[in-house]
Order: C-alpha cells, then sequence, then structure tokens
C-alpha cells in the first residue's frame, strides 16, 4: 500500500495562500511539517475526534475553545484558542473519513493543517502536513520549525491516545 506521506499535501502551499484573500501573496516561504502515526482505532473513531471541533478542548490540552460556526463543510468557519492564541479558521476541504483540510489565521500567521486517514488493517494510518507562513514565520523560522514540530506531534500523541483509551464512540 501507498503510504499517504508519500503523496502531495491534501493542500498545495501556493493554492492555500489563495485561500486567504488578505495574504500579501509573497509566495510561501515559512515552515512546513508533516508526520504521520498509527492508531489503534476505526476510521470512524479516529475521524469523529478529529471533526468534532467543538469537543477537542476534551481530549486536547493545549486547546481552551473551539467552535464550529455551521456544518462540518467546505467553507464552514471555526473558532478556536490555542496556547492562549484566539485562531481564526475555515475549512477548506472535508471529505468524510478520508480527508480534512483547514486554514487558520491568528497573529500575523497563516496556517494549513491537512489531514489524511486510511485503513491499515484495524487500525488507522494519520498523516499531518501543517504550515505556517507570514513575517513572523520568516524571521523567526528555525524557532517556529522547532515548535511546529513539537505541536504537530502533541496533536498526534493526544489524539492517538483519546482514540485508543477512552470510551469507543464507534466498534
Amino acid at each position: 500500500m501507498s503510504s499517504p506521506l508519500n503523496k502531495p499535501s491534501v493542500l498545495n502551499i501556493n493554492d492555500s495562500l489563495n485561500a486567504f484573500p488578505d495574504h500579501p501573496g509573497l509566495g510561501f516561504n515559512g515552515v512546513i511539517h508533516s508526520q504521520s502515526i498509527l492508531i489503534n482505532a476505526s476510521k470512524e473513531e479516529v475521524w469523529h475526534r478529529l471533526t468534532d471541533i467543538n469537543n477537542w478542548p476534551n481530549w486536547q490540552p493545549s486547546i481552551g475553545a473551539a467552535h464550529l460556526l455551521g456544518e462540518l463543510k467546505a467553507g464552514t468557519s471555526f473558532e478556536w484558542k490555542a496556547k492562549g492564541f484566539q485562531i481564526s479558521s475555515r475549512l477548506y476541504e472535508v471529505i468524510p473519513l478520508e480527508r480534512i483540510s483547514w486554514t487558520g489565521k491568528s497573529l500575523g500567521l497563516w496556517a494549513v493543517h491537512s489531514w489524511i486517514l486510511s485503513n491499515e488493517g484495524n487500525q488507522t494510518f494519520l498523516v499531518v502536513h501543517e504550515s505556517m507562513e507570514g513575517f513572523l514565520a520568516r524571521i523567526l523560522k528555525k524557532s517556529l520549525q522547532k515548535i511546529l514540530t513539537k505541536d504537530v506531534d502533541f496533536w498526534l500523541k493526544h489524539l492517538k491516545s483519546a482514540c485508543e483509551n477512552q470510551v469507543k464512540i464507534f466498534q
């Protein structure tokens, strides 16, 4: 089976910049990180935890609040607070049980998060691609790259734990 990690990102970096009408259009010069994890849970379980945005704070300790402002579909906005920072996001792509991508903006940073799910027997292989662009990403590139890498790892570990150790929603 071909690993989703080797496939192009769900949301191309240059295309993602077009998703922000107020982006200065400087081209990508930020940070990017891709990582994968195998979760001992069904795709339905992983998808539910990942897409139940309003309940992110229940399993993701760095998120203080999250609120989806409509249906789970491309174009819907959501607001969330992570590590004390308010983030405005918009769902870019939603393909149930396969992938979800969103864009986000905070503190002059434009971010793209893409998540791809696939079956590995009775488990779920999850790949995340995240990128950040903006003035701060350019001047603090090395530091922000370390932070992004740590944050993606943190997200994946907590999602894995929530799916594997808590009461299962889907069997």
